[in-house]
């Protein structure tokens, strides 16, 4: 079957204008005079009715929220990516940085300016300065939004869920010139919630490292990486992953716990001894009240300290936790466990926007309610940036949690990823575990109107499916894989247009063999997920608020902190290169599925077979997995592991010319060593070989480096920047005589490396003769 083939971009068309010349468009002029009024800043349930109004918020309440400047230059923005993600462009993986993304698309200085000079004249706090200057984050009470937006701030009952929100009653309006594209955090109609799912403990296990064979996080990192092909000790050294969290999370000991450990500890180390944790505190990060970690993690007989650093937003405190503890816990534990090498792990932890609480009946009913201080999603992600381009943030983040803006199309959180496309973080959300996104579909938190599809369905994040893992058993390699029932995908239900990565990429024939249209028929004009998946099913060994379970709990949320922390795998070998990191991955993944032998699919789609799993079978009640091809089910699929990694971020290879004999008192022997230079490598100091290790063949002694290196010469090599393409360098053998190391065989393994250290090995039996 052929397959159209679509430019290996991100949106609009491949014909783009350089970063230079965008950089010298004018920004928006300030000709409104009238007060605008927003759009899109009241749930719908209010605006008809549908919500009962309880009682007036109270005036003193205090609230954290942003004020939202429209992006400049939007879509020359889409150009320019489409130019980072698309490899025969000069600015390909040339990522912004964030000063040169505000100088050419955030707000001008004046329009940002008088912004805040509005909020403070409204006696409104601003609370920061974004680098991006997209937003204007600030606290005031209920009277002073009242005043300034012309609203009124109320409680209401929500019409399906059994618990009480607080939203404006009227769309706000400004007294102010410049356009304003939304204000983020004045209700809390729909609160993020965690895509997680808890089953009956009857999950099929397979005797893996955590009790009754559950799954543990160390046993993803084998599954998809340290168990397949060629996989070359990757660990996320150098990397970092961003966790994006609606609450705290408890790092006590509890005396309960076989190891004393506390929640996160304990779900690493599991009952059975396979891993062991511990934490100790490690400061306040510089936010007053705040508490960092210092995580000792030992799994595989090598013991990693990973700081564990906490970024409180708009309120929000590490020490501030509720039932949805455990998916802080579970997206900590993950991503620790797929990258345990890391350099950090930054947790984001903004206030749980859907609590709230009655006081006892004393005073005036309007003030028996109290709400947390901010609903402000945009504001995580605004952080996130400022840290990013600060240095202290990270290239790979995820996201376990879902809601419903009012206006998905327009939500300001778009302009937070696109931003990310463009600074070059990868970021990975999850796809939600209610199966497929149709008719069909169960909300177990909805409003009249929509379920909680966000932020999965926009094209601009990479959307994690489910699947059914099978592995060889307590930290074994993967066996096989089906779609897990409960994935989300589908079709954007909210109409996000498709991206041009996928247009062409995700198409299924509209028709089956009876002539009947095909169920599983992805979408031409809308954006269809998931994009990838990892192991989502009830098998997991998970700990919170004090107990463990084995095989109850699931969910995508568990598959995307693995993708964040397979990315930090990607980018550790990416800056070994001295290349820039990966960035957005949905590129890449697209351009791999349409790389087919001959344009066919299915088993003759070798290129794709070699980066991801074959995944066979399963469903997701609405769509089915379709082997070789994209599926509205499992997306592309799961990693491949060194493969993938390979594909992502091509390193330097090194071959020996197989064994060599050596005569001892002899001549000197030149034995060659070949060099593969993969397009996209760059260093301009070459690369070097290096001697590391020659152990006896008959008794495994390892001979000392010195006495290796008298009788093994090895060159520079190449010395400088070198074009793709395969080099030779001779190491010159030569055994005097007498000689240590002595006769034998032996195993010599050497390695390529630059400043970065070693690039990849290979090794080669040396016989030495009399």
């Amino acid at each position: 079957m052929n397959r159209k083939r679509s430019p290996r971009s991100l949106f609009g068309p491949a014909a783009l204008a350089c970063a230079a010349a965008l950089m010298s468009f004018t920004s928006l002029a300030l000709a409104q005079q009238a007060t605008p009024v927003l759009s899109n800043n009241v749930p719908l349930a209010v605006s008809n009715g549908q919500a009962a109004l309880v009682a007036h918020l109270s005036s003193t309440q205090q609230l954290y929220f942003s004020i939202v400047l429209p992006l400049r230059n939007e879509a020359q923005l889409q150009n320019l990516l489409n130019q980072l993600y698309d490899s025969n462009s000069p600015n390909y993986r040339q990522f912004l940085t964030v000063p040169q993304f505000t100088q050419m698309f955030g707000p001008t200085a004046d329009d940002y300016n008088a912004l805040v000079k509005f909020a403070q004249a409204s006696g409104f706090t601003v609370t920061g300065t974004p680098a991006d200057r997209m937003s204007v984050p600030v606290q005031g009470t209920v009277a002073q939004i009242e005043s300034a937006f012309h609203v009124k701030m109320n409680i209401y009952q929500h019409p399906t869920e059994n618990r009480l929100f607080f939203s404006l009653d009227r769309q706000p309006s400004l007294n102010f010139s410049v356009p304003v594209q939304a204000i983020s955090g004045l209700n809390n109609f729909s609160p993020p919630r965690p895509a997680l799912s808890k089953g009956n403990g009857q999950a099929n296990v397979n005797g893996s490292s955590g009790d009754n064979g559950a799954y543990l996080a160390s046993d993803m990192r084998a599954a998809y990486y340290t168990k397949t092909l060629g996989a070359t000790g990757l660990t996320g050294n150098g990397q970092c992953v961003s966790l994006v969290e609606f609450g705290g999370y408890d790092m006590t000991d509890n005396p309960s716990y076989s190891t004393g450990g506390n929640d996160l500890t304990q779900t690493l180390a599991g009952q059975s001894g396979a891993n062991t944790a511990t934490s100790t505190t490690n400061g306040n990060g510089g936010y007053s009240g705040n508490t960092d970690y210092l995580l000792s993690y030992t799994t595989g007989g090598v013991q990693y300290t990973i700081p564990i650093n906490n970024v409180p937003v708009n309120g929000g405190n590490v020490g501030t936790y509720d039932g949805d503890e455990l998916e802080v816990v579970i997206d900590m534990a993950q991503a620790i466990g797929m990258a345990p090498g890391m350099s950090q792990l930054r947790v984001y932890i903004a206030p749980d926007a859907g609590a709230w609480t009655q006081a006892p009946p004393s005073g005036n009913y309007p003030f028996y309610y109290n709400f947390p201080s901010s609903s402000d999603d945009y504001a995580i992600f605004e952080q996130m940036i400022n840290d990013y381009g600060a240095g202290v943030g990270c290239n790979q983040a995820s996201i376990s949690w879902n809601w419903a803006p009012e206006d998905p199309l327009n939500d300001p959180d778009n302009y937070a990823f696109q931003e990310f496309n463009a600074i070059g973080i990868s970021f990975f959300a999850a796809a939600g575990d209610n199966g497929s996104w149709n008719s069909n579909f169960t909300c177990y938190y909805t409003n009249p109107y929509r379920c909680y599809f966000y932020p999965e369905e926009t094209p601009y994040v990479t959307t994690v499916g489910g699947t059914d893992l099978t592995t060889s058993g307590a930290g074994g390699s993967w066996v096989s894989e089906s779609g897990w029932s409960y994935s989300g995908g589908g079709i954007s239900p909210d109409d996000f247009p498709i991206p041009s990565y996928q247009s062409g990429n995700a198409y299924q024939e509209p028709l089956i063999d009876d002539g009947t249209p095909d169920p599983n028929e992805t979408s031409t004009s809308y954006r269809d997920a998931p994009d990838v998946a990892m192991d989502a099913n009830f098998d997991n060994y998970v700990c919170s608020l004090g107990s463990c379970t084995a095989n109850y709990w699931g969910g995508t949320s568990f598959a995307a902190p693995r993708w964040a922390g397979f990315a930090a795998l990607v980018n550790q070998q990416s800056a070994a290169n001295n290349q820039p990191s990966i960035g957005f991955l949905n590129p890449y993944t697209y351009t791999i599925g349409e790389d087919y032998i001959a344009g066919e699919v299915g088993e003759n789609n070798t290129t794709y077979l070699t980066n991801f799993n074959e995944i066979e079978e399963g469903s997701n009640g609405g769509y089915s997995v379709l082997t070789g091809e994209y599926n509205m089910v499992t997306g592309w699929g799961s990693p491949k592991g060194q493969a993938l990694i390979d594909t992502l971020a091509p390193r330097v290879l090194l071959s020996a010319d197989g064994p060599v004999v050596v005569t001892v008192g002899g001549p000197a022997i030149l034995y060659p060593i070949t060099i593969t230079i993969p397009s996209g490598f760059s260093d301009p100091s070459g690369v070097a070989l290096k001697a590391l290790s020659m152990v006896s063949s008959s008794t495994l002694l390892p001979v000392p480096i010195n006495e290796m290196n008298e009788i093994i010469s090895i060159p520079l090599c190449i010395g400088g920047e070198a074009p793709p393409g395969t080099y030779t360098c001779y190491l010159t053998i030569d055994v005097p005589a007498p000689a240590n190391p002595g006769i034998g065989d032996y195993t010599v393994t050497i390695a390529g490396t630059n400043g970065n250290g070693v690039l990849s090995t290979t090794a080669f039996t040396l016989d030495v003769e009399n």
